[in-house]
């Protein structure tokens, strides 16, 4: 318990609308538990829409209609003592926000204010949590902090639209670790980036968690990359976990049938095997299957998975796996 850092228990949440007389439901987070360590990089990793960025949102505690928690809890347990996050104030929320977790959010144009300065983007973000520094202090430790991240001091004085993609998203990451914090929740980096600048980016966010020592909580559907920088990693599926657990374990030896199909899609060296995939679609979160929800496409199922929904338990794989074949 003493390593945990962050983590949840029960969590379900739902997008929830009232239109022309109709409610529509979407449950895009269903009994979601995680235990996310101090020190590591956390991978979650899933297809799209199956609720990562969703989990990252309530993970930073920013839950806004129409997105509604029905149960469970996500406690952030850096402080004296652990922290509530649905049960926070404003003024706790913010306290902790870009000092102790702090996001770099999916995509570096969604982060920076177009039509202002790089320079008015850390005086919003973080200047508040610093306010010990004067602001020709504040804007030196920024300098110094950009020049870590191979950024010059005219970066501060330029637009976001001046700035190249790789750029910006090394501003969105000094945004981010600017205040040093606890945990940084990542959703995305390395989206719409070349493949040599996701190198960079990657080993960047790599040196970074060793100098502050740190968590990184990573979200990508791309397993190449948590294979790269994960320790362990969590894959999600229409809502839910399904497989946790060492990132070697995961790649190595994958218990449940979808983990097996995604690292069973990876293409290899010299492999010129024909890649099979899976039948069918994600399941429509409004009116998700009974039982398991990946049941409609697994190739294993059984009567069982169409009834009862399995509950993660230790596999001989050493994961922890929510699937009835894999007990």
């Amino acid at each position: 318990m003493s390593d945990l850092i962050l983590q949840t228990k029960g969590l379900r949440a739902s997008y929830i609308t009232h239109l022309y007389g109709i409610d529509r439901e979407v449950k895009v987070v269903d009994g979601v538990d995680l235990a996310i360590r101090k020190n590591e990089f956390f991978g979650i990793a899933g297809e799209s829409g199956c609720g990562k960025t969703t989990l990252l949102k309530l993970i930073a505690g920013f839950c806004k209609p129409p997105l509604q928690v029905q149960a469970g809890k996500v406690e952030f347990l850096g402080l004296d003592k652990p922290l509530s996050l649905f049960d926070a104030t404003e003024e706790e929320l913010y306290k902790i926000r870009w000092r102790n977790i702090s996001y770099i959010m999916q995509g570096s144009m969604n982060v920076l204010n177009p039509v202002r300065k790089i320079d008015k983007s850390f005086i919003d973000f973080a200047y508040p949590h610093m306010q010990e520094l004067t602001p020709a202090q504040f804007r030196e430790r920024v300098v110094g902090h950009l020049g870590n991240l191979r950024l010059s001091k005219d970066v501060l004085d330029s637009y976001p639209h001046e700035l190249s993609g790789g750029m910006r998203q090394r501003v969105t990451i000094g945004l981010a670790t600017l205040c040093s914090p606890e945990i940084i929740i990542a959703d995305e980096p390395t989206t719409a980036l070349d493949v040599v600048v996701q190198r960079e980016t990657l080993g960047l966010m790599k040196r970074i968690q060793k100098e502050l020592a740190n968590t990184i909580i990573l979200v990508t559907h791309d397993l190449a990359v948590h294979a790269n920088v994960s320790d362990r990693i969590a894959i999600m599926y229409a809502g839910t976990i399904v497989e946790e657990g060492k990132t070697v374990d995961i790649f190595d030896h994958p218990a449940h049938p979808y983990t097996q199909h995604l690292i069973r899609s990876l293409p290899r060296l010299g492999d010129k095997e024909k890649k099979g995939y899976l039948k069918g679609a994600p399941p429509n979160l409004a009116d998700p299957p009974s039982g398991c929800r990946f049941h409609p496409r697994c190739p294993l199922a059984i009567d069982r998975c169409r009834t009862e929904v399995p509950l993660p338990k230790m596999a001989s794989s050493g994961t922890m796996t929510a699937c009835f074949l894999a007990e």
